[in-house]
């Protein structure tokens, strides 16, 4: 996906201009870097500042004011973001009422070093804001393979398993500072010391990956600790599976860059030194027409333990190296996928079927259930089970509308019983477009509405504005319509499809 694209979407969805001040109350708020709040990972050595103007005062009647001066400052840190002490650029005053996509103009910028920032105005009558509440930004400037010192890695065993993979190493002080560079050809999820990094869902965005790929950029100085620590990948297919320019198993390439307090560097690198195991998730269908499928969850597999620093992997497989060649690696400048909303069903049901003498007396006769989440949704299902033994199988489908031949494209995915614990089943790297889900197989026991979760995910783009009326068929179809937007952006673009449309 071109910049050009990525940039169109921020300021489709994004960005809202609001001057309205009133004299000596104005204050600046909204602080962007390239048009995205405290972006890790930008990929320009100049990138672009923009701020928004507004009433301390929000009964002020005065409108139409307007800035007519301002001044960055922007520091290593937040302590020297003060006159006379910011240590990457003092803009001084500037007579301008720019305040959109100012070019930063400081020192040269390194990766792993963040650039602090604050800005304040001056309004038409010459008074000053306050400074505004300060932003943040890093670089990344590994955009070609020669900038790499990690390799690539994948998962080097046959079949449809999405792989574990961890690293540990020991660190003798905790970091000052720590990032994580994160260039994937699939999903993934990354682990620091067992605990998950972030919320972003389906990262990163889809991309044509023989032309450019994408990396994502994560603070994790705070999950790091003296001592023994462990990175984890749980590894996802994707749009690699398909052909977005590539054929291949997910890979993936890291470097984990640390400073600790007295300057020592150390860089934790993806290698042929890492461990790989398939994990407990495997793909279904051939994710693509009449045959999207989904995942099978095999819970006897489960190791909720597998990204925690006193694992023991020694039997877990070296990784192989993948071969990977591509000629752009950009920052994703773009807001993530997330889970914007937790969906209750309306109703679950079970459906009637025949029962025959054999099927009453087998406590896993397979009973079906037909959950109606109220309104149509795109994301990831959630759904406690009644407890069965080890290796009974249940299939979820799941569908758009209810005709008699329960048509839903081929999407499908299963849970096989660990056989103890809680049996839970949630979708991680496959996504469904549904209303209703039809459950079969099901162990005698009951399924209630508490029991089931849905999650709306979406690119995360603010809204840019709101509409309400005293006509409530209008109010319902402003509400449609905003929701099916969200339904449609997925990945960092507009997708088509007729059930939403």
């Amino acid at each position: 996906m071109n910049r050009i694209i990525q940039f169109g979407m921020i300021i489709a969805m994004g960005y809202v201009h609001a001057v309205a001040c009133a004299t000596s109350t104005c204050a600046v708020v909204d602080l962007r870097c390239e048009g995205l709040v405290n972006p890790l990972g930008v990929d320009t050595v100049t990138p672009r500042l923009s701020w928004r103007m507004e009433a301390r005062d929000q009964r002020s009647e005065v409108r139409g004011q307007r800035q007519t001066a301002y001044r960055v400052l922007c520091a290593t840190s937040p302590g020297l973001l003060k006159e006379g002490s910011a240590d990457l650029w003092d803009s001084g005053r500037v007579e301008s009422d720019q305040s959109q996509y100012v070019t930063y103009g400081g020192k040269k910028l390194e990766r792993g070093v963040p650039c602090h920032w604050s800005v304040r105005i001056w309004d038409e009558a010459g008074e000053a804001s306050s400074w505004g509440e300060p932003g943040v930004w890093t670089l990344f400037d590994m955009t070609s393979d020669a900038s790499w010192k990690a390799k690539w890695m994948t998962q080097g065993y046959e079949g449809s398993a999405v792989p574990w993979m961890r690293r540990s190493f020991q660190l003798d002080a905790a970091p000052a500072r720590a990032y994580i560079y994160v260039n994937a050809i699939g999903y993934f999820q990354l682990f620091i010391n067992g605990q998950r990094v972030g919320n972003d869902e389906f990262a990163p965005h889809v991309g044509q990956y023989d032309k450019r790929t994408f990396c994502l950029t994560y603070d994790v100085a705070k999950m790091l600790t003296t001592g023994k620590n462990t990175i984890g990948f749980w590894m996802g297919s994707a749009w690699n599976r398909i052909g977005a320019g590539v054929s291949m198993t997910p890979t993936v390439r890291a470097q984990l860059e640390i400073v600790d307090a007295q300057g020592k560097a150390i860089t934790i690198n993806t290698d042929e030194n890492w461990r790989v195991k398939p994990s407990s998730m495997s793909y279904l269908g051939a994710w693509r027409g009449k045959n999207y499928g989904g995942e099978v969850y095999d819970a006897r597999l489960d190791d909720p333990d597998w990204a925690n620093p006193d694992y023991d992997d020694s039997a877990w497989s070296p990784a192989a190296l993948g071969k990977v060649s591509t000629s752009v690696v950009s920052a994703e400048m773009i807001p993530r996928n997330r889970i914007i909303e937790t969906i209750t069903p309306v109703s679950v049901k079970k459906l009637e079927q025949k029962q025959t003498a054999a099927a009453s007396k087998n406590p896993v006769a397979g009973t079906s259930w037909s959950v109606d989440m109220g309104k149509a949704m795109t994301g990831t299902f959630e759904i406690t089970l009644p407890s069965g033994p080890a290796g009974h199988e249940v299939v979820l489908e799941f569908f758009d509308r209810l005709p008699d031949d329960w048509s839903n494209h081929g999407q499908k995915s299963t849970y096989i019983y660990r056989g103890n614990g809680v049996e839970r089943f949630n979708n991680r790297f496959n996504y469904a477009s549904f209303q209703y889900v039809r459950i079969t197989n099901v162990p005698k026991g009951e399924i209630t509405l508490a029991d089931i979760k849905g999650f709306l995910i979406t690119t995360d783009l603010p809204k840019a504005s709101t509409f309400s009326c005293s006509d409530e068929t209008l109010n319902k179809i402003h509400a449609m319509m905003e929701h099916t937007l969200r339904c449609l952006m997925l990945g960092g673009y507009q997708v088509d499809c007729h059930s939403r449309e």
